[in-house]
């Protein structure tokens, strides 16, 4: 039960950086356009690259609860009794365990490389690919 809460909280903190970034962009437009400044898409993108270390601290505590959960699942490697025999349905919940720990991996990593792509071209270009949709 507490892998599931904290599973919630990754999650819940990954939409809020997305989110977070999400309003920044649109902080970055309006404020360029309301005070004639495109260089605030320049400053939005900055801080959207801030932003990021809120998605990789989510992924470096998501890496810890997946390992601990798969040392519950595999057992601790120094037990000296040896391990019972895997039946299918620990075969199959091994198997699951390791399709989340990947689905979980990607999508964190995910959320850092559009944070850093989004963030840099905003930070770098931002004030150049507003006067080109001008």
């Amino acid at each position: 039960m507490p892998h599931q809460i904290d599973a919630v909280r990754e999650r819940l903190t990954l939409i809020g950086a997305v989110t977070l970034a999400l309003l920044l962009v649109a902080s970055g437009v309006a404020l360029s356009r309301l005070l004639c400044d495109p260089h605030w898409m320049n400053r939005a993108g900055a801080a959207i690259v801030a932003v990021q270390v809120i998605a990789i601290a989510v992924e470096v505590s998501r890496r810890r609860r997946l390992d601990q959960l798969l040392r519950e699942v595999h057992g601790s490697p120094t037990a000296t009794k040896k391990p019972p025999t895997p039946n299918v349905t620990h075969v199959a919940r091994e198997r699951f365990m390791h399709e989340e720990i990947l689905r979980s991996e990607r999508q964190a990593f995910g959320v850092v490389v559009l944070l850093a792509v989004v963030g840099e071209l905003m930070h770098g270009f931002g004030d150049l690919l507003l006067k080109l949709f001008e």
